[in-house]
């Protein structure tokens, strides 16, 4: 009730947003029309300011609302190529309550998402994609890989896809604005103070549904799996980002690159396992434009809840695939 509530609001102060702007073109032309019947140095000066003001501001938002979809990254995977994962991203679908996704997508990435195209304003749903991101299942169990899924497939359950499409939307768009109106700084203070509104509450939704998709994860999998993965999850992360950096980001300055980039990425994981597990967030930084809340206020949230029998399965995630090695070279050619 509390996020839906707050998701309102977002969506309030995105249709207040859509409302300043044409406020600002309507002054604009009342200004013009008002210099022109009286014309004087000074409202000549204010009809042209709020004028370019105004056309730096529709010209950024043309601009945001003329960028193309872009290609979707990684490789799909069809039921007849990932038999396995497959069944088990819709048995959790129907354990969840919602509708499997159409399209599976490895990715070369330490992240799982979802995504729903929608229409008006998310009334509307429309085609689902998962993505899966292959560098997780190289260090999560089964379980653990369970949880993950589950959660993401909480984000479709909670109608998190079809709210957050046309506010994330928005978000790009009152970011464009602001930046559009560098030339303009009273007009642009203006601006600033209603997208730091907006934001903060947006992203207020934005942690909240997490929460709510965590519980689904611990509901599928177990509170034990649910942190664990999560632990893993920031754990990996970070070992990612210093192979891309330290590793391939070298052969990259050489017009090079790795041979086998998930090998070299899986020994280093090796290297790290224990660190990878144990990680839990308590050097976290926060902020209330987060997008999700810290790790440590997830683990508590998850450590409270009621814990469901479940029977463990703790074989690597690859076990999920039918040929890993296959899928790994697969999603290297698309990265």
């Amino acid at each position: 009730m509390v996020t839906a509530l707050r998701a309102t609001i977002a969506f309030g102060l995105l249709a207040g947003f859509y409302v300043l702007v044409a406020a600002v073109l309507g002054a604009a032309v009342l200004v013009d029309v008002a210099a022109v019947r009286h014309i004087t140095v000074g409202s000549l000066k204010i009809a042209i300011v709020l004028t370019l003001a105004a056309l730096a501001l529709l010209r950024g938002l043309i601009l945001v609302n003329r960028r193309g979809s872009q290609a979707k990254p990684g490789v799909a995977v069809g039921r007849e190529d990932e038999p396995v994962l497959w069944q088990t991203v819709e048995e959790l679908a129907a354990r969840v309550g919602t509708r499997p996704p159409d399209e599976i997508r490895l990715v070369a990435e330490v992240n799982a998402a979802v995504s729903e195209d929608t229409s008006w304003l998310g009334l509307l749903a429309g085609r689902r994609t998962m993505y899966v991101g292959l560098p997780l299942l190289m260090t999560l169990t089964v379980d653990e890989m369970r949880a993950v899924l589950g959660h993401e497939l909480g984000h479709y359950n909670g109608a998190h896809t079809r709210l957050g499409t046309p506010v994330y939307r928005g978000r790009i768009a009152v970011l464009a604005a602001v930046r559009s109106l560098e030339n303009h700084p009273f007009i642009q203070k203006l601006f600033s103070l209603y997208a730091t509104l907006f934001l903060r509450v947006s992203q207020a939704v934005s942690r909240r549904q997490e929460l709510e998709a965590d519980r689904f994860a611990a509901a599928v999998a177990s509170r034990e799996a649910a942190g664990n993965a999560l632990r893993k999850v920031h754990g990996t992360a970070d070992v990612w980002n210093l192979y891309m950096e330290r590793y391939v980001g070298m052969t990259g300055m050489a017009g090079s690159r790795p041979a086998d980039l998930f090998g070299g990425f899986h020994a280093l994981v090796d290297v790290h396992r224990a660190q990878i597990a144990q990680g839990d967030g308590a050097d976290e930084e926060t902020s209330p434009y987060d997008s999700h809340p810290s790790l440590p206020q997830r683990l508590v949230a998850i450590a409270a809840l009621e814990d469901v029998p479940h029977v463990r399965d703790l074989r690597p995630a690859p076990a999920l695939l039918r040929d890993p090695a296959f899928a790994a070279n697969a999603v290297e050619q698309t990265f």
